[in-house]
């Protein structure tokens, strides 16, 4: 008899949990969060936006502290997904996250997955240089006397081909690459995003970190399944609130803190 009543109680145990995965799983991506109390948040290796700590394997870095605190004003907490910015579609639309931070709404993506309207930061377009030049501006770097390194099919190689068709753009596979030839003398520059150049900075301990005039500035995003409207709408919000209550540029300036980097000799990542 004992038998049968563990049989019957096992059963209906896993009835229990069969339902209740059932019923997460035709959630919407809101309610479950709500439900579950665990937003899956997209993370992908590299700073200042995402960095795992090799020893400890914890996350953290700009973008996951801010999906932290999108996360906690439902009632929730982070599970890190690890990806890349090439598969973070595909990781989305199988719900293996949720949200990706830090990723542009380029017109490839929006074919895949949606993006709130507004932007969850800007980051504006600089470059590395060799102590001893002193630039202002763009066209002052426009002449077959410099050799400016970026990555190879990037956004900022298409910019600088047609911004400074008189000088030197050598392309190469990765920051890394990128880094490496500025440290060798190779190049007299290199040119990214700000923030990946502050980081760049940190580590090399060298190089002049200049935004030339005009500012390029872009904004960046964060993306979410075609089919969740309601979970769009409030990161929607929440990217205006962050933005506007000026929680964006304190985690930015507080990430910073810890890389022993000074916020205030560094531009921000507002418009």
């Amino acid at each position: 008899m004992k038998n049968v009543f563990k049989k019957c109680f096992t059963l209906i145990s896993l009835s229990v949990i069969c339902a209740s995965v059932s019923f997460a799983e035709d959630l919407s991506t809101l309610e479950r969060i709500k439900s579950t109390k665990v937003m899956k948040l997209g993370v992908v290796q590299g700073e200042p936006w995402y960095f795992k700590d090799p020893i400890t394997g914890k996350w953290d870095g700009v973008g996951y502290r801010l999906g932290v605190k999108i996360a906690e004003d439902l009632g929730a907490t982070v599970q890190p997904s690890e990806t890349t910015y090439g598969n973070a579609p595909a990781a989305i639309q199988s719900k293996q996250a949720d949200l990706v931070l830090v990723l542009d709404a380029t017109e490839e993506r929006k074919k895949a997955i949606s993006f709130p309207e507004a932007p969850l930061l800007y980051y504006k377009q600089g470059i590395l240089l060799r102590e001893d030049l002193k630039i202002e501006n763009w066209q002052d770097l426009n002449s077959s006397e410099y050799r400016i390194g970026t990555a190879m099919g990037s956004s900022v190689d298409r910019d600088l081909t047609q911004r400074l068709p008189e000088a030197n753009i050598e392309r190469y596979a990765n920051t890394d690459e990128t880094i490496a030839a500025f440290i060798s003398g190779r190049i007299d520059g290199l040119a990214f995003f700000h923030p990946a150049l502050v980081i760049a900075k940190s580590k090399i301990r060298m190089g002049n970190l200049v935004i030339p005039k005009p500012e390029i500035s872009n904004p960046t995003s964060g993306g979410i399944r075609k089919e969740d409207t309601a979970f769009r709408e409030y990161v929607n919000s929440e990217f205006i609130k962050m933005m506007e209550d000026g929680t964006v540029t304190a985690v930015f300036e507080e990430y910073l803190k810890t890389k022993g980097l000074n916020p205030k000799e560094i531009p921000g990542v507002m418009k």
